[in-house]
């Protein structure tokens, strides 16, 4: 225990430090869909299987978080754009 709040403590000072770089949960939610879609060349399918999620969940996160992807504008699945588009 007393190893532990050492940690703690240690992490309270670096955390001053490093504030401008530390972001939500929801950020890094947000970035790695990103990257998981355009590393699938934004196949809805796989990504969700990538992700440990359903398709429909998937969908729903990319309207949560504005991030808009060929697929959902087009309503194809025929054709992937490589590059996935966030706001």
């Amino acid at each position: 225990f007393e190893k532990l709040t050492n940690i703690v403590h240690a992490n309270d000072d670096s955390i001053e430090s490093h504030k401008q770089t530390l972001c939500s949960l929801k950020d890094v939610e947000k970035e790695h869909i990103i990257n998981v879609l355009n590393t699938t060349n934004n196949n809805i399918t796989h990504a969700s299987q990538i992700l440990g999620i359903g398709r429909n969940t998937l969908y729903r996160k990319l309207r949560e978080f504005g991030i808009k992807c060929y697929i959902m504008e087009q309503g194809s699945k025929t054709e992937h754009s490589s590059k996935t588009e966030h706001f």
